[in-house]
Protein backbone atom coordinates (compact mmCIF):
# COMPACT_ATOMS: atom_id res chain seq x y z
CA UNK A 1 0.00 0.00 0.00
CA UNK A 2 1.45 3.47 -0.92
CA UNK A 3 0.40 6.32 1.39
CA UNK A 4 1.45 9.93 1.84
CA UNK A 5 2.16 11.22 5.01
CA UNK A 6 -0.59 14.16 6.25
CA UNK A 7 0.66 14.99 9.82
CA UNK A 8 3.75 13.26 12.27
CA UNK A 9 1.92 14.00 15.88
CA UNK A 10 3.87 13.10 19.03
CA UNK A 11 2.14 9.57 19.81
CA UNK A 12 0.74 8.86 15.97
CA UNK A 13 1.64 9.43 12.54
CA UNK A 14 -1.14 10.21 10.32
CA UNK A 15 -1.08 9.18 6.37
CA UNK A 16 -3.45 9.02 3.67
CA UNK A 17 -3.68 5.80 1.27
CA UNK A 18 -3.08 6.66 -2.42
CA UNK A 19 -2.62 3.63 -4.04
CA UNK A 20 -3.59 -0.11 -3.01
CA UNK A 21 -0.37 -2.46 -3.89
CA UNK A 22 -1.82 -5.73 -3.30
CA UNK A 23 -5.35 -6.16 -1.56
CA UNK A 24 -5.93 -7.82 1.49
CA UNK A 25 -8.30 -11.22 1.53
CA UNK A 26 -10.23 -9.05 4.26
CA UNK A 27 -10.64 -6.10 1.87
CA UNK A 28 -14.36 -5.03 0.43
CA UNK A 29 -15.85 -3.11 -1.94
CA UNK A 30 -17.85 0.10 -0.37
CA UNK A 31 -20.97 0.46 -0.80
CA UNK A 32 -21.05 4.50 -0.34
CA UNK A 33 -19.35 6.91 -2.25
CA UNK A 34 -18.76 8.81 0.79
CA UNK A 35 -17.80 6.33 3.18
CA UNK A 36 -14.72 7.88 4.92
CA UNK A 37 -17.02 10.59 6.23
CA UNK A 38 -19.18 8.44 8.26
CA UNK A 39 -18.83 4.86 7.84
CA UNK A 40 -14.90 4.52 7.21
CA UNK A 41 -14.82 0.84 7.96
CA UNK A 42 -16.50 0.14 4.83
CA UNK A 43 -13.61 -1.52 2.92
CA UNK A 44 -12.68 -3.85 5.63
CA UNK A 45 -14.61 -7.40 6.06
CA UNK A 46 -17.05 -7.40 8.87
CA UNK A 47 -15.59 -9.94 11.20
CA UNK A 48 -12.23 -8.43 11.13
CA UNK A 49 -14.13 -4.86 11.64
CA UNK A 50 -15.17 -6.55 15.03
CA UNK A 51 -12.25 -8.31 15.99
CA UNK A 52 -10.41 -4.31 15.41
CA UNK A 53 -13.02 -3.14 18.23
CA UNK A 54 -12.38 -5.93 20.75
CA UNK A 55 -8.62 -5.22 20.35
CA UNK A 56 -9.06 -1.47 20.99
CA UNK A 57 -11.61 -2.46 23.81
CA UNK A 58 -8.89 -4.95 25.39
CA UNK A 59 -6.12 -2.72 24.57
CA UNK A 60 -7.93 0.01 26.49
CA UNK A 61 -8.91 -1.92 29.69
CA UNK A 62 -5.38 -3.34 30.11
CA UNK A 63 -3.25 -0.74 29.91
CA UNK A 64 -6.02 1.54 31.75
CA UNK A 65 -7.16 -1.07 34.59
CA UNK A 66 -4.14 -3.78 34.09
CA UNK A 67 -6.23 -6.36 33.03
CA UNK A 68 -4.09 -8.92 32.11
CA UNK A 69 -6.21 -10.91 29.93
CA UNK A 70 -9.80 -8.90 29.69
CA UNK A 71 -12.79 -11.15 29.27
CA UNK A 72 -14.86 -8.64 27.43
CA UNK A 73 -18.35 -9.93 25.80
CA UNK A 74 -18.65 -9.39 22.42
CA UNK A 75 -22.24 -8.63 20.76
CA UNK A 76 -21.83 -8.37 16.50
CA UNK A 77 -24.44 -6.29 14.83
CA UNK A 78 -27.52 -7.90 14.24
CA UNK A 79 -28.43 -5.93 10.68
CA UNK A 80 -25.12 -4.71 8.93
CA UNK A 81 -26.97 -2.18 6.46
CA UNK A 82 -29.72 -0.20 7.44
CA UNK A 83 -29.74 0.12 10.62
CA UNK A 84 -29.24 3.75 11.25
CA UNK A 85 -33.00 5.52 12.60
CA UNK A 86 -31.97 8.85 12.64
CA UNK A 87 -29.80 10.84 10.36
CA UNK A 88 -28.82 14.42 10.27
CA UNK A 89 -27.89 15.93 6.67
CA UNK A 90 -26.66 19.72 6.31
CA UNK A 91 -28.40 21.47 3.00
CA UNK A 92 -26.34 22.84 0.30
CA UNK A 93 -27.27 24.89 -2.79
CA UNK A 94 -25.71 25.02 -6.42
CA UNK A 95 -27.77 27.03 -7.79
CA UNK A 96 -31.53 25.95 -7.47
CA UNK A 97 -30.38 22.26 -7.00
CA UNK A 98 -30.47 21.18 -3.31
CA UNK A 99 -28.10 18.71 -2.17
CA UNK A 100 -27.74 16.69 0.96
CA UNK A 101 -23.86 16.57 2.42
CA UNK A 102 -21.95 15.79 5.44
CA UNK A 103 -19.20 18.08 6.63
CA UNK A 104 -15.78 16.98 4.25
CA UNK A 105 -13.19 15.39 6.10
CA UNK A 106 -10.66 18.14 5.45
CA UNK A 107 -12.17 21.33 6.72
CA UNK A 108 -15.64 21.20 8.97
CA UNK A 109 -16.72 24.28 7.04
CA UNK A 110 -16.82 22.42 3.72
CA UNK A 111 -19.50 20.10 2.41
CA UNK A 112 -19.68 16.81 0.46
CA UNK A 113 -22.72 16.03 -1.09
CA UNK A 114 -23.99 12.36 -0.65
CA UNK A 115 -26.73 10.58 -2.69
CA UNK A 116 -27.54 7.53 -0.95
CA UNK A 117 -26.35 5.94 2.45
CA UNK A 118 -26.01 2.50 3.14
CA UNK A 119 -26.45 2.67 6.88
CA UNK A 120 -29.63 4.46 6.30
CA UNK A 121 -33.40 2.25 4.95
CA UNK A 122 -33.97 1.87 1.77
CA UNK A 123 -37.21 4.30 2.57
CA UNK A 124 -34.96 6.61 4.28
CA UNK A 125 -32.94 6.88 1.14
CA UNK A 126 -36.03 7.14 -0.81
CA UNK A 127 -38.05 9.42 1.25
CA UNK A 128 -34.41 11.76 1.00
CA UNK A 129 -34.42 11.98 -2.73
CA UNK A 130 -38.24 12.97 -3.19
CA UNK A 131 -37.82 15.99 -0.83
CA UNK A 132 -34.07 16.54 -2.42
CA UNK A 133 -36.63 17.03 -5.83
CA UNK A 134 -39.47 18.71 -4.01
CA UNK A 135 -37.66 20.87 -1.75
CA UNK A 136 -35.32 22.26 -4.79
CA UNK A 137 -36.96 25.62 -5.31
CA UNK A 138 -36.03 29.33 -4.78
CA UNK A 139 -38.45 29.40 -2.88
CA UNK A 140 -36.73 27.00 0.10
CA UNK A 141 -33.36 28.40 -0.09
CA UNK A 142 -34.23 29.19 3.69
CA UNK A 143 -33.52 25.56 4.67
CA UNK A 144 -29.95 24.66 5.76
CA UNK A 145 -30.62 21.14 7.43
CA UNK A 146 -32.83 17.96 7.61
CA UNK A 147 -33.15 15.77 10.28
CA UNK A 148 -35.17 12.16 9.71
CA UNK A 149 -36.49 9.67 11.94
CA UNK A 150 -37.90 6.36 11.20
CA UNK A 151 -39.27 3.98 13.47
CA UNK A 152 -38.23 -0.01 13.79
CA UNK A 153 -41.57 -1.33 14.46
CA UNK A 154 -44.10 0.02 12.04
CA UNK A 155 -41.42 2.12 9.82
CA UNK A 156 -43.00 5.18 10.81
CA UNK A 157 -40.57 8.51 8.97
CA UNK A 158 -40.66 11.65 11.48
CA UNK A 159 -39.14 14.99 9.35
CA UNK A 160 -37.26 18.29 11.09
CA UNK A 161 -36.40 20.71 8.71
CA UNK A 162 -33.92 23.61 10.03
CA UNK A 163 -34.13 26.83 8.56
CA UNK A 164 -34.42 30.66 9.18
CA UNK A 165 -37.28 32.90 9.96
CA UNK A 166 -37.50 33.61 6.02
CA UNK A 167 -39.33 29.96 5.54
CA UNK A 168 -43.14 30.26 4.75
CA UNK A 169 -44.12 27.04 6.72
CA UNK A 170 -47.61 27.14 5.31
CA UNK A 171 -45.92 26.70 1.93
CA UNK A 172 -43.23 24.16 3.06
CA UNK A 173 -46.31 22.21 4.44
CA UNK A 174 -48.36 22.63 0.74
CA UNK A 175 -44.92 21.43 -1.07
CA UNK A 176 -44.42 18.44 1.09
CA UNK A 177 -48.45 17.09 1.40
CA UNK A 178 -47.89 14.55 -1.32
CA UNK A 179 -45.36 12.52 1.20
CA UNK A 180 -48.66 12.09 3.31
CA UNK A 181 -49.97 9.17 0.77
CA UNK A 182 -46.62 8.12 -0.05
CA UNK A 183 -44.77 7.39 2.99
CA UNK A 184 -46.33 6.54 6.45
CA UNK A 185 -45.07 10.31 7.66
CA UNK A 186 -46.06 10.75 11.56
CA UNK A 187 -45.28 14.37 11.03
CA UNK A 188 -43.07 17.35 10.02
CA UNK A 189 -41.26 19.88 12.24
CA UNK A 190 -39.48 23.00 10.63
CA UNK A 191 -37.20 24.91 13.37
CA UNK A 192 -35.09 28.63 13.05
CA UNK A 193 -32.60 27.71 15.41
CA UNK A 194 -31.52 24.02 15.24
CA UNK A 195 -32.91 23.24 18.56
CA UNK A 196 -36.37 23.68 19.00
CA UNK A 197 -38.77 22.05 16.03
CA UNK A 198 -42.25 22.86 15.82
CA UNK A 199 -45.10 21.14 13.99
CA UNK A 200 -45.76 22.08 10.27
CA UNK A 201 -48.45 19.15 9.75
CA UNK A 202 -48.87 16.10 11.58
CA UNK A 203 -47.74 15.05 14.85
CA UNK A 204 -44.36 15.95 16.83
CA UNK A 205 -43.18 12.63 17.65
CA UNK A 206 -42.63 8.94 16.98
CA UNK A 207 -43.72 6.04 18.67
CA UNK A 208 -41.31 3.35 19.68
CA UNK A 209 -41.67 -0.36 21.58
CA UNK A 210 -39.36 -1.92 23.04
CA UNK A 211 -39.32 -4.87 25.40
CA UNK A 212 -42.96 -4.75 26.31
CA UNK A 213 -43.41 -0.36 26.86
CA UNK A 214 -44.25 1.89 24.30
CA UNK A 215 -42.14 5.06 24.43
CA UNK A 216 -42.67 8.69 22.38
CA UNK A 217 -39.78 10.54 20.80
CA UNK A 218 -39.51 13.94 19.54
CA UNK A 219 -37.43 14.78 16.23
CA UNK A 220 -33.99 15.55 18.31
CA UNK A 221 -34.76 13.52 21.48
CA UNK A 222 -32.10 10.67 22.38
CA UNK A 223 -32.70 7.39 21.30
CA UNK A 224 -30.34 4.36 20.58
CA UNK A 225 -29.91 4.51 16.63
CA UNK A 226 -29.84 1.05 16.26
CA UNK A 227 -33.45 -0.41 17.41
CA UNK A 228 -31.79 -4.11 17.40
CA UNK A 229 -28.44 -3.97 19.58
CA UNK A 230 -30.08 -1.49 22.13
CA UNK A 231 -32.76 -4.54 22.57
CA UNK A 232 -29.86 -6.57 22.96
CA UNK A 233 -28.29 -3.93 25.25
CA UNK A 234 -31.58 -4.15 27.69
CA UNK A 235 -31.63 -8.17 27.51
CA UNK A 236 -27.89 -8.21 29.27
CA UNK A 237 -28.54 -5.61 31.49
CA UNK A 238 -32.15 -6.73 33.22
CA UNK A 239 -30.03 -10.35 33.52
CA UNK A 240 -26.86 -8.91 34.93
CA UNK A 241 -28.51 -6.65 37.48
CA UNK A 242 -30.12 -8.17 40.44
CA UNK A 243 -33.14 -6.28 40.18
CA UNK A 244 -36.10 -6.94 43.21
CA UNK A 245 -38.82 -4.97 44.70
CA UNK A 246 -37.18 -4.02 47.18
CA UNK A 247 -34.71 -1.80 45.40
CA UNK A 248 -34.65 1.91 44.08
CA UNK A 249 -33.22 2.42 40.56
CA UNK A 250 -30.90 5.32 40.05
CA UNK A 251 -31.41 6.35 35.53
CA UNK A 252 -28.84 9.05 34.95
CA UNK A 253 -28.82 10.89 31.69
CA UNK A 254 -32.35 8.81 31.25
CA UNK A 255 -33.66 10.33 28.15
CA UNK A 256 -36.69 9.75 27.59
CA UNK A 257 -37.17 7.06 30.05
CA UNK A 258 -36.41 3.77 27.53
CA UNK A 259 -34.22 2.09 30.84
CA UNK A 260 -36.34 3.17 33.38
CA UNK A 261 -39.54 2.92 32.66
CA UNK A 262 -38.48 -0.74 30.98
CA UNK A 263 -37.18 -1.80 34.76
CA UNK A 264 -40.13 -0.18 36.57
CA UNK A 265 -41.82 -3.17 36.75
CA UNK A 266 -38.96 -5.17 38.69
CA UNK A 267 -38.22 -3.06 41.15
CA UNK A 268 -39.62 -0.24 43.74
CA UNK A 269 -38.86 2.67 42.64
CA UNK A 270 -37.09 4.30 39.60
CA UNK A 271 -35.82 7.92 40.01
CA UNK A 272 -34.80 9.48 36.24
CA UNK A 273 -32.57 12.60 35.55
CA UNK A 274 -32.88 14.67 32.92
CA UNK A 275 -31.65 18.12 31.59
CA UNK A 276 -32.20 18.34 27.96
CA UNK A 277 -35.09 20.02 26.40
CA UNK A 278 -35.32 17.93 23.55
CA UNK A 279 -35.77 15.05 25.62
CA UNK A 280 -37.96 16.25 29.38
CA UNK A 281 -41.44 16.47 27.26
CA UNK A 282 -41.63 12.84 25.97
CA UNK A 283 -40.06 11.75 29.28
CA UNK A 284 -43.16 12.95 31.08
CA UNK A 285 -45.78 11.69 28.45
CA UNK A 286 -44.16 8.31 28.17
CA UNK A 287 -44.31 8.06 31.82
CA UNK A 288 -48.43 8.30 31.06
CA UNK A 289 -48.64 6.69 28.70
CA UNK A 290 -47.02 3.69 29.95
CA UNK A 291 -48.86 3.91 33.48
CA UNK A 292 -45.43 4.07 35.58
CA UNK A 293 -46.62 4.73 38.71
CA UNK A 294 -42.83 4.77 40.81
CA UNK A 295 -40.90 7.18 38.01
CA UNK A 296 -39.72 10.32 39.66
CA UNK A 297 -38.73 12.88 37.25
CA UNK A 298 -35.83 14.78 38.37
CA UNK A 299 -34.78 18.43 36.13
CA UNK A 300 -31.01 19.37 36.29
CA UNK A 301 -27.36 17.88 35.39
CA UNK A 302 -26.24 15.17 36.60
CA UNK A 303 -23.51 16.50 38.44
CA UNK A 304 -25.70 19.02 40.35
CA UNK A 305 -28.66 16.70 41.50
CA UNK A 306 -27.55 13.19 41.66
CA UNK A 307 -27.07 13.99 45.47
CA UNK A 308 -30.76 15.21 45.30
CA UNK A 309 -31.63 12.17 43.36
CA UNK A 310 -29.87 9.75 45.56
CA UNK A 311 -31.68 10.67 48.47
CA UNK A 312 -34.44 8.97 47.69
CA UNK A 313 -32.44 5.48 47.38
CA UNK A 314 -29.61 4.66 44.90
CA UNK A 315 -29.68 0.75 45.40
CA UNK A 316 -29.16 0.20 41.49
CA UNK A 317 -27.54 3.24 39.57
CA UNK A 318 -27.68 3.55 35.36
CA UNK A 319 -25.70 5.89 33.72
CA UNK A 320 -25.51 6.48 29.95
CA UNK A 321 -23.13 10.17 29.92
CA UNK A 322 -22.35 12.00 26.57
CA UNK A 323 -18.89 10.86 24.78
CA UNK A 324 -17.44 13.18 27.67
CA UNK A 325 -17.99 10.28 30.69
CA UNK A 326 -18.81 10.61 33.91
CA UNK A 327 -15.68 12.97 34.99
CA UNK A 328 -13.92 12.94 38.21
CA UNK A 329 -16.54 15.44 40.13
CA UNK A 330 -19.53 12.57 39.33
CA UNK A 331 -17.41 9.36 40.29
CA UNK A 332 -16.40 11.32 43.76
CA UNK A 333 -20.07 11.90 44.47
CA UNK A 334 -20.80 8.59 42.95
CA UNK A 335 -18.21 6.83 45.13
CA UNK A 336 -19.72 8.83 48.17
CA UNK A 337 -22.97 7.78 48.15
CA UNK A 338 -22.30 4.22 47.21
CA UNK A 339 -25.06 2.13 45.18
CA UNK A 340 -24.28 -1.11 45.58
CA UNK A 341 -24.31 -1.71 41.48
CA UNK A 342 -23.67 0.16 38.41
CA UNK A 343 -24.32 -0.27 34.67
CA UNK A 344 -22.51 2.15 32.96
CA UNK A 345 -23.39 2.30 29.16
CA UNK A 346 -20.76 4.44 27.28
CA UNK A 347 -20.36 5.10 23.50
CA UNK A 348 -16.28 5.90 24.21
CA UNK A 349 -14.09 3.12 26.03
CA UNK A 350 -11.55 5.82 26.45
CA UNK A 351 -14.17 7.75 28.66
CA UNK A 352 -14.82 4.48 30.35
CA UNK A 353 -11.91 3.41 31.11
CA UNK A 354 -10.84 6.35 32.92
CA UNK A 355 -13.98 6.18 35.26
CA UNK A 356 -13.43 2.78 35.61
CA UNK A 357 -10.16 3.04 36.94
CA UNK A 358 -11.13 6.38 39.27
CA UNK A 359 -13.90 3.52 41.08
CA UNK A 360 -11.89 0.53 40.95
CA UNK A 361 -11.00 0.90 44.68
CA UNK A 362 -14.73 0.62 45.87
CA UNK A 363 -15.99 -1.32 42.70
CA UNK A 364 -14.92 -4.87 41.34
CA UNK A 365 -15.84 -5.33 37.48
CA UNK A 366 -18.38 -7.96 36.53
CA UNK A 367 -19.11 -7.73 33.07
CA UNK A 368 -17.69 -5.71 29.67
CA UNK A 369 -19.55 -6.22 27.14
CA UNK A 370 -18.80 -4.57 23.41
CA UNK A 371 -21.81 -4.18 21.13
CA UNK A 372 -21.54 -3.44 17.78
CA UNK A 373 -24.25 -0.44 17.40
CA UNK A 374 -22.62 0.94 14.32
CA UNK A 375 -21.27 -1.47 12.07
CA UNK A 376 -18.92 -0.04 8.98
CA UNK A 377 -17.50 2.89 11.64
CA UNK A 378 -15.01 3.26 14.19
CA UNK A 379 -17.64 4.01 16.91
CA UNK A 380 -17.53 1.29 19.85
CA UNK A 381 -20.46 1.04 22.08
CA UNK A 382 -19.95 -0.66 25.78
CA UNK A 383 -21.58 -1.44 28.88
CA UNK A 384 -19.31 -2.30 31.77
CA UNK A 385 -21.42 -3.79 35.12
CA UNK A 386 -19.92 -3.05 38.50
CA UNK A 387 -20.27 -4.51 41.88
CA UNK A 388 -20.07 -2.95 45.34
CA UNK A 389 -16.70 -4.15 47.18
CA UNK A 390 -17.50 -5.59 50.66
Amino acid sequence: MDVIQTADKKNLMEARTVNVVSASPDRRQARCDHFAICSSYQYIDYPLQVTIKQGQLNELLSRTLGMKDPKTIIRPAKSLWGYRNKVRLHVVWDGKKLNWAYHALEHREHYARIEKCALLSDQVNELLEDVRALLSDEKFKALNEVLVRESADKKKLLIGLAGDERMDTTLLAAALEPFIKKFPLSGVMYSTDGKYYHPVFGDDYLEEEIHGKRFMMGIDSFFQVNFEMAQQLITDMAEWLAMDKEKTVVDLYCGVGTFGIIFSDRVKAVVGVEKGHENIPFLMRNIEANGTKNYTVIKGDCEKVFGQASKRGADILIVDPPRRGLGDKLCRELVRIAPGAIAYVSCDPSTLVRDLKYLSGNYSLDHVAMYDFFPHTFHIETMAILRKRG
